[in-house]
Formats: structure tokens, C-alpha cells, sequence
């Protein structure tokens, strides 16, 4: 094999094994810019391969960038922070293409640190519920980050049966508002 291949597939294995880094350090997180990716990955490469040039723009892209050609320069996306308002919409919508109806008013409320935080004037604050603008990633009055869970309740009244499924949302990262 002629030293330019041999290069290259060195080069690449590099990748392989910055990218398996990068997502064993958790750098691809919900709320950090690409920009702020970008360098994060940047830097790794440098601190463990020793990279110290490199021969194109670096890019790291999310969402509706994900789309886009290397040529194109899109505004720096962040991850966005979901509400669980919007998350129980999407529960929902989840239901009705699998063909049930979701059957809760809520998909899971607040938990963890005890007692539970409670908005004396707004009761459904802390559940996961339509309309709620409450973030999840949004830290608490004491500034902790917030804990959820996530509990789906499909049901088909047609035939007289339903399922129901919890599961912890660990929410870990940078607190969003």
C-alpha cells in the first residue's frame, strides 16, 4: 500500500475513534450550540491525536441543519429545549399514528427532590400536561436541575384496552430557560 493510502486510513480511523470519544464525554448535548460543538470537538482531537491544522472548515450541525451541503452557511442552531407542554403534545400525536388514543391528561409529572416543588397558583406547572411552557431542563427555584417522569397511557376503547409505561427523564446538562 502506497504511504498516501496508509495516511488516509490512519487518518480515518482517527475519526472512528474521536467520534466514539465525543460521544462518550456526552459533548453532543441538548441546549449547546454548534458552534460550541464544533470546538468542543475541536479541542478532543488536539488534547488526544495531537491535531493541530486542519485542511477544511469544521462543522458540527443539528436539526434542520443536518440538511444543508458543506458549501452552506447556516445561522448556529442550538439544540432546542423542549417544553412539557410539547411534549405531552407529541406523546399524543405519537398515540393517534399507532392507532390508540393517549388516556391521561398528563404524561408524567415532576419527581426527585422532595418536597416536590409546587406553584400554589398554577397546579399543572409541574406535570406534563398541554399548554405547559414549564422547560424541562429549566432548573428549579433553588437553581438544581429538574427531574421527570415520563408515564404514556395508550388505550383503545373499541376493544376495552389500554398500556401504560413509566420511565425516568434524566435530564442531566446545563440547566435551559
Amino acid at each position: 500500500m502506497d504511504p498516501v493510502a496508509e495516511s488516509l486510513i490512519e487518518a480515518q480511523e482517527k475519526a472512528r475513534a474521536l467520534f466514539a470519544d465525543v460521544v462518550q464525554q456526552g459533548l453532543i448535548a441538548p441546549g449547546k450550540l454548534e458552534s460550541e460543538l464544533s470546538t468542543d470537538i475541536h479541542h478532543l482531537a488536539r488534547d488526544r491525536f495531537g491535531l493541530r491544522r486542519h485542511w477544511h472548515k469544521r462543522i458540527a450541525r443539528a436539526g434542520e441543519n443536518t440538511m444543508l451541503t458543506y458549501h452552506d452557511e447556516p445561522e448556529d442552531r442550538r439544540t432546542p429545549s423542549l417544553t412539557a407542554g410539547e411534549l405531552y403534545d407529541y406523546v399524543v400525536s405519537q398515540a393517534a399514528e399507532a392507532g390508540w388514543e393517549f388516556g391521561a391528561a398528563t404524561a408524567g409529572h415532576l419527581i426527585g427532590h422532595f418536597p416536590h416543588e409546587r406553584d400554589p397558583n398554577d397546579l399543572s406547572r409541574f406535570s406534563i400536561r398541554h399548554g405547559n411552557a414549564t422547560r424541562l431542563r429549566e432548573a428549579d427555584a433553588a437553581g438544581r436541575p429538574r427531574h421527570w417522569i415520563l408515564e404514556i397511557h395508550f388505550i383503545d376503547r373499541q376493544r376495552r384496552i389500554g398500556g401504560f409505561f413509566e420511565e425516568l427523564l434524566t435530564l442531566d446538562g446545563p440547566a435551559q430557560n
